[in-house]
């Protein structure tokens, strides 16, 4: 629990971890994109990513705090430069992780030449974590200013590890529009989260002892699955595997997508990711706070003859507020819903036949186009807009360049490239390049690399 704490914490002060991904959307057909899209157009006849190498992404970046503003050499002391951190930082500040590792993707295309079938797993940690900036200060400076009120309302996060089987379907209905939907079932290792909490904390004189101390207007909880497990659970391999082949907490969900070419050189597409949810039954510890506490020290009538009373009604008082707090009741949470909208426009027609293409579709060159990207969390949605432009160098070899404006910068530039070397695909992509230069002055970065086998 140590550990996990010191994660979060981490994770408050450094690092922020995206699940935007404009580069891939929509990008040269990778079997990838049916993941962002089900509705994407496909052209080849069946995929195959390479086992746990067909879909790496890692991602960080933060929206205010940059590693040079703890590490930078400028002869103000560690002490105050962390204390300027924690005092800076505002309640809209957040920080997100979202990992992904592909374990398997395939896809082929049905006997009836319109639809599509693709399934796979994969791997996805999702957490964010809002800046408690009351508890942040109560944390570095202790409770050393009577009277003053620390609010527990920016107590917000939520953390899960899940595995992911999926099956989906691409349906080709004309030469316009393909439409798509997939199934997902979700098996969650642990989930912890907490929101929509209340109450104050402060300090003032006491009566019998110097010091008081009150909570007061308190309503909240914190729900868990999978952090607390029963003695003598061995976190091994065989719990791993356990885990991720349905043995955790287990849930459903459903994306849609769809693609429209209302000219030929036009194309819009959109899509709803994760429209689904967890039901949390095993390992469930929760704890909830509704009621008013105060603590004025430790004043037990001490009997020198019988002297272990006195841990005895320690022990007794400590069992009472964890009876009072604690509880063990399956709970739903709920997957961030992505939403991803996009148009683009095609110029410059190819006049070498390509694999990608479709008898219908001559090709072309070049496209310029825009994407919008929207993700709900819990106290507002975050929203990223990218414009883009593709270039198709020849049979083999395709790029993609993009200029993302979100939450954690205005100056994005990313670049994508995605190689044939006959059936097999090698892509790589690159997010917010001119932080390179310098990690530590960067508001973040990120890369995507992957492998597969595509039979046109």
């Amino acid at each position: 629990m140590k550990k996990f704490i010191g994660l979060i914490f981490t994770l408050l002060t450094a690092v922020i971890f995206a699940q935007n991904k404009p580069i891939l959307y929509n990008f040269d057909q990778l079997p990838q994109t049916l993941l962002l899209n089900p509705g994407e157009k496909v052209s080849q006849k069946w995929h195959a990513g390479v086992p746990f190498l067909s879909g790496i992404t890692v991602q960080y970046g933060s929206t205010e705090l940059k590693l040079i503003n703890i590490l930078s050499d400028d002869k103000i002391l560690i002490h105050d430069k962390f204390r300027n951190v924690i005092y800076d930082l505002k309640p809209n500040d957040f920080a997100i992780i979202n990992q992904q590792l592909e374990l398997l993707n395939v896809g082929f295309r049905l006997q009836n030449q319109i639809d599509f079938l693709s399934f796979g797993l994969y791997e996805e940690l999702d957490a964010i974590v809002y800046y408690p900036k009351d508890l942040a200060e109560l944390f570095y400076d202790g409770n050393n200013i009577l009277n003053k009120e620390y609010s527990f309302k920016d107590l917000n996060f939520k953390t899960e590890l899940l595995s992911v089987f999926h099956v989906g379907i691409s349906r080709k209905i004309d030469d316009d529009w393909q439409i798509g939907s997939r199934l997902k079932i979700y098996s969650s290792f642990f989930n912890i989260q907490t929101s929509r909490n209340s109450g104050v904390y402060y300090t003032k004189k006491g009566i019998n002892n110097p010091y008081a101390h009150f909570l007061n207007g308190m309503s909240g909880s914190i729900k868990t699955s999978g952090i607390f497990l029963p003695a003598g659970t061995e976190i091994d391999k065989f719990y791993v595997i356990d885990k991720m082949m349905l043995g955790g907490n287990l849930g459903a969900g459903l994306d849609f997508g769809f693609t429209f070419k209302p000219t030929q050189n036009w194309v819009l597409n959109g899509s709803i990711i994760d429209l689904g949810f967890i039901y949390n039954s095993k390992n469930i510890r929760s704890f909830k706070l509704n009621e008013n506490y105060d603590y004025e020290g430790v004043e037990p009538p001490f009997d020198p003859n019988v002297p272990e009373d006195y841990w005895e009604e320690i022990i007794d008082n400590f069992n009472i507020v964890k009876e009072n707090t604690e509880y063990k009741k399956s709970y739903i949470s709920y997957r961030p819903i992505k939403i991803n909208a996009m148009a683009k426009y095609e110029f410059g027609e190819d006049r070498f036949v390509d694999c990608y293409d479709t008898e219908v579709d001559p090709g072309y060159f070049n496209a310029v186009g825009a994407h919008l990207f929207t993700v709900f969390r819990p106290i507002a949605p975050q929203i990223a807009a990218t414009v883009f432009y593709e270039r198709k160098f020849n049979k083999s070899l395709r790029a993609k360049a993009t200029y993302t404006i979100d939450s954690f910068s205005s100056n994005n530039l990313g670049i994508g490239v995605s190689a044939k070397i006959g059936k097999f695909n090698i892509y790589g992509m690159f997010d917010n390049l001119l932080g390179y230069q310098n990690l530590a002055k960067t508001d973040g970065a990120s890369f995507q690399l992957g492998m597969n086998i595509i039979v046109p």
